[in-house]
């Protein structure tokens, strides 16, 4: 068998299992068994059976006390591969050391391989001499005493010991040149061991050296170790502490929770019933809205109804307010008349007096008593007519304050009509007159007809921004 990694190519493929020797086979079996591990391929099987039983076992049992990680399969390839390493570096370790000492002892011995181990086998055998002397002693013992019997029977002998001895020396000759070799290959070993040794001492030196380094780690290791542990007791107290507060925690979350449910049924049961009732509410409201609506329909038809009534009523008082204004005016002339005429006769009574005074010293008495009597006559008249005057004039101003508060109650009417159907139905009027320049009639004729109404609104003491739409047909919109 070669090396390792090409005995998958020197060994042929078999349809049937590999057996193994009993006792390795049952030591696999208990390793499947303790480790719960499937049973290994043939290429394993193959593998051990190329080690062989003393090595299968070896490995085995380092297997048995391990934990196998990864696959079995896997872990016994691995072994192997250490076992052969290991294998390889002590032969050669011992070849070094006594190669000179096994040549010497064993010229003859041949180095060959058998199984994945190196042993050695005899060139020649070390009874062949001694067997080929047997011979010559024996004929030199039962030979007779002539001599040239014996020189007849020691010829053949003496030519095969001469042919012998000639094989002999070409060996001892070739011997000599492998010691030669030998001898220099030695040389060189010793000095190959001189430079291991020195390689040897510094290693003990750096191992001695990484010994101490690693005693100083391994002792701040352990205090750090120790200051873990005492680190971990204070964080398993703590730990336990928590865990304590962690079980009053749940069944404090659990009794809030517990809470929490019991207040979202009842805040979800009371927001329904609010949702009914604002349902409920927001149908009447609807509902409501609507009769709303329609009566507002109809109070706007009723308004408007009342608004051209207004209108008309406004208009029939505007027309009212100037007729009494005609007549008071009229008035306050007939009575500035009638004061002017009470002045007069006034006048005239004096003038009479003062003649019936100038009278009475000329006239006799029946004169004087004649002119007495009609100037007591004229003077009643006078005063009669003063006192009709003044009955007249009383009664005149007695109108003239009933129109007063005639024309302020409708006064007050008209701006309480305006004030109601202004609500609904009247609009600025000035942004319907457009621009002031138009008002004053500067720039175009076309708004003749708004200015007349303008001017019948301003004569009456209407408020012009507050016409009621009635008006905006007759404007011309």
């Amino acid at each position: 068998m070669g090396d390792f990694y090409s005995y998958n190519n020197e060994v042929e493929e078999q349809e049937e299992a590999i057996k193994l020797p009993p006792s390795v086979e049952q030591m696999l079996n208990q390793i499947c068994k303790n480790q719960r591990q499937n049973s290994p391929d043939e290429e394993v099987r193959r593998l051990l059976l190329s080690i062989g039983e003393e090595g299968s076992l070896d490995i085995l049992s380092k297997i048995s006390v391990c934990q196998i990680r990864k696959t079995f399969s896997g872990f016994i390839v691995f072994m192997a591969k250490k076992y052969y390493q290991f294998e390889t570096q002590q032969f050669y370790q011992q070849t070094e050391v006594s190669s000179a000492e096994s040549f010497f002892q064993s010229p003859q011995i041949q180095i060959v391989h058998n199984n994945g181990y190196l042993q050695p086998q005899k060139r020649f055998s070390s009874n062949e001499p001694s067997e080929q002397l047997d011979e010559p002693q024996g004929l030199l013992k039962n030979a007779t005493s002539t001599g040239q019997s014996k020189e007849a029977r020691l010829a053949p002998v003496c030519a095969g010991l001469s042919s012998h001895l000639q094989e002999y020396k070409s060996e001892n000759a070739q011997l000599e040149e492998l010691l030669v070799a030998e001898k220099e290959l030695s040389k060189s070993y010793e000095a190959r061991i001189k430079e291991l040794q020195k390689d040897l001492s510094a290693a003990k030196k750096e191992v001695s050296k990484a010994e101490s380094s690693m005693a100083e780690a391994l002792a701040a290791k352990n205090a750090e170790i120790e200051v873990l542990v005492s680190s971990t007791d204070a964080l398993k107290k703590q730990a336990a502490l928590s865990e304590g507060n962690l079980a009053s925690l749940q069944a404090n979350m659990e009794s809030l929770m517990r809470n929490r449910e019991l207040t979202e049924t009842r805040m979800m049961q009371a927001l329904q019933e609010e949702l009914d009732a604002a349902g409920g509410r927001a149908e009447e409201e609807c509902a409501a809205h609507n009769a709303t609506k329609k009566a507002s329909m109809e109070r706007e038809v009723e308004l408007e109804h009342r608004a051209l009534e207004a209108s008309t009523a406004l208009a029939r008082v505007q027309r009212t307010v100037d007729e009494r204004t005609a007549k008071a005016s009229e008035l306050e002339q007939k009575v500035a008349l009638l004061k002017v005429e009470c002045a007069t006769l006034n006048q005239e009574l004096q003038d009479m007096e003062a003649r019936a005074r100038r009278g009475q010293k000329k006239s006799s008495e029946e004169e004087n008593q004649v002119l007495q009597m009609q100037a007591w006559q004229e003077v009643e008249r006078a005063r009669q007519g003063q006192r009709e005057a003044e009955s007249k004039l009383a009664s005149l101003e007695a109108g003239m304050q009933k129109l007063r508060v005639e024309t302020s109650a409708m006064k007050m009417d008209a701006e309480h009509y305006s004030r109601q159907v202004s609500k609904l139905l009247f609009c600025p009027f000035s942004s319907l007159l457009g621009p002031p320049d138009l008002l004053h009639g500067s720039s175009s004729t076309c708004f003749n007809p708004w200015l007349s109404t303008f001017n019948w609104a301003s004569n009456y003491h209407l408020d012009t921004n507050r016409l009621p739409l009635v008006f905006v047909p007759f404007f011309g919109f």
